[in-house]
């Protein structure tokens, strides 16, 4: 069935829909898994030993 058709029949526009379609059509169950949101890398991330003393001060 076409997407639109469907996106339709739920009340949902074709691009939410095609959020949906898509990650299940290549990974089947899988793609329909919440992921999170966070980068895999943050090359200008704080470094941890300044997050450290900043949370230090903080409960000071």
């Amino acid at each position: 069935m076409n997407i639109a058709h469907v996106a339709a029949e739920m009340g949902i526009s074709r691009a939410c829909a095609s959020k949906w379609v898509n990650p299940h059509r290549r990974h089947g169950e899988l793609g329909l898994q919440d992921r999170p949101s966070v980068p895999h890398r943050q090359p200008a991330a704080t470094p941890a030993a300044v997050v450290l003393r900043i949370e230090a001060l903080r409960r000071e």
